[in-house]
């Protein structure tokens, strides 16, 4: 299921015919927000649901479909109780009586607890065979789990919905318990997440729905070709580039630009599907973060800011727009510049948006240098999921020259070179970004803001007399670099340390050297931020 193709309408459709024909259906995703999304549309087409999880990780409109409550509801629940009592009471004798009567109790405790178990597994088997469908995470449905009490032929069809997030290993937790499977997802879009790199190498990045993609092809695969999301310029650039050509646009949504929404002005940006802001020779290159590793581009934050400013001016209502750029610091940034004149847009990672629309996105790429390098956004899975968010606009602020040097970013500047409404950075700055009056937070303003409390830190710890002060993990990517600055320009010596969320900067006196792990360092306290994203 591509983009905006109704994958999950059509994998619930399939699950209800399946339940209607009589089968006994295992459902299953690799994320609860997944399996929760097919269970309360299940439960609209009237199908018997269960939903096994704990309830807390669970939406509340779905745990009343969770094995626990169904078990509170049931006419049972009162003997369970009963018997819990009982046991409950046994124990506190046991902790009163004499070393002769203890024997005795123990062994009607063990009694007891034999009859919860097996009233328990009676209940539950009861329960779990009466539904047509049962629903949860791999892991929760793996053999040592509730699944137990079933008979082990008792599923006819397991169906694997974001089969191509998941990892392999954990899909087959799930695929043992019938003798038919249905994968559905797409992997082209956001793969499974594999933090260890000889993992990864050693084949369990790849997931189980690519493989057989690659194995078998048109024998098994079914690709939906209808799309009812995109305009059929956002739409062209996948279809093209990964889905052979194939996908076509609804005629509902084929010509629907941000113009056409209710109370939005005719505008050169509501006009147009897409637009690529090019910020080639334009010296906007990117900053690295206190890590070395997170990346942020001032340029292009401020170009940002222009076309949303632009926007929302058209009438486009902020909820209606996300912003998605690859990386933390650049996530930062742009919440800094738009969230408080704007709390309502949503400034995240390709990651937060999967499976999300938008009528307008806008796409921060970040990368601009002088060797040609992209770092992970080579990953065309991850631009592909974050161009296809939109329905009626994309715009793409990036360095031609700099992404270009990929060959699948290469095919997306080319595409918009030749469909989209193309405009230097060069051009943009005069005619939008330099007049500040038109934008909600001038950044320079938005920079010093944040400055302003690190600096009175720093100088509060100069007046303390302390040796070291050490800033908390807390501490955001964008803060880290700004304090490195001040520290630059007040002369004071200072390191970081740790990994990741565990990472934290100290700072010394001019005169005293940074300690690798500073005995008693004064300690000052910085926001937590959100960290959206990837590094």
């Amino acid at each position: 299921g591509p983009p905006g193709t109704g994958k999950t309408t059509t994998v619930v459709e399939v699950i209800a015919q399946l339940a209607a024909q009589g089968k006994r259906v295992l459902a299953c995703a690799p994320s609860n927000i997944a399996v929760d999304n097919m269970v309360e549309r299940l439960a609209r087409c009237g199908v018997r649901c269960v939903r096994i999880g704990h309830p807390a990780r669970m939406l509340d409109t779905v745990s009343k479909y969770s094995l626990d409550a169904v078990v509170n509801r049931s006419e049972s629940s009162a003997i369970l109780a009963a018997v819990t009592a009982e046991m409950d009471s046994v124990r506190k004798k046991i902790s009163r009586a004499t070393s002769r009567e203890r024997d005795a109790l123990r062994g009607e405790y063990r009694t007891l607890r034999q009859e919860l178990r097996a009233r328990e597994g009676k209940l539950l088997k009861s329960i779990l065979a009466d539904a047509s469908v049962v629903l949860g995470t791999p892991v929760g449905l793996s053999t040592g789990g509730v699944i137990r009490h079933l008979d082990q032929e008792h599923f006819d069809v397991v169906v694997v919905d974001e089969a191509g997030q998941a990892l392999e290993i954990a899909c087959w937790m799930a695929l043992i318990h019938a003798p038919r499977c249905i994968l559905a997802g797409d992997h082209w879009q956001l793969p499974p997440t594999v933090t260890s790199v000889k993992a990864a190498a050693g084949g369990l990045a790849l997931s189980l729905l690519e493989r057989a993609a690659q194995k078998f092809g048109d024998r098994c695969v079914k690709l939906l070709a209808t799309q009812y999301r995109m305009h059929h310029t956002i739409m062209e650039w996948p279809s093209q580039h990964l889905y052979r050509g194939l996908l076509v646009a609804d005629p509902s949504v084929e010509h629907h630009l941000l113009r056409d929404l209710p109370g939005v002005e005719d505008t050169e940006d509501t006009a147009v599907a897409m637009v690529l802001v090019d910020t080639a020779g334009c010296n906007m290159a990117e900053t690295t973060g206190d890590d070395d590793v997170s990346r942020a581009n001032d340029g292009e934050a401020t170009i940002v800011v222009a076309h949303v400013t632009a926007l929302v001016a058209a009438g486009v209502p902020v909820r209606s727009i996300g912003i998605i750029t690859p990386y933390n610091l650049q996530v930062e940034r742009l919440r800094a510049l738009l969230s408080e004149t704007y709390p309502e847009i949503e400034i995240k990672s390709v990651d937060g948006f999967q499976g999300r629309e938008m009528e307008a996105i806008v796409l921060s790429l970040v990368r601009s240098n002088d060797d040609g390098q992209v770092g992970f956004l080579a990953d065309y899975r991850r631009i592909n999921v974050a161009v296809t968010r939109a329905r009626r606009h994309v715009a793409v602020v990036c360095d031609s020259d700099t992404v270009s040097h990929d060959p699948h970013l290469r095919t997306l500047v080319e595409f918009m070179q030749a469909h989209a409404d193309v405009r230097t950075a060069e051009a943009f700055v005069d005619t939008v970004v330099r007049d500040y009056s038109k934008m909600p937070v001038p950044p320079e303003a938005a920079r010093a803001k944040e400055l302003k409390p690190l600096r009175l830190k720093l100088e509060a710890f100069l007046a303390s007399g302390a040796a070291t002060m050490t800033f908390p993990a807390s501490t955001t990517s964008y803060q880290r670099m700004l304090i490195h600055e001040l520290c630059e320009a007040m002369g004071l010596p200072h390191s970081s340390e740790g990994e990741g969320t565990d990472r934290r900067l100290t700072v010394a006196r001019g005169d005293a050297p940074v300690a690798a792990a500073p005995a008693a360092p004064a300690r000052v306290d910085t926001p937590a931020n959100d960290h959206a994203g990837q590094p």
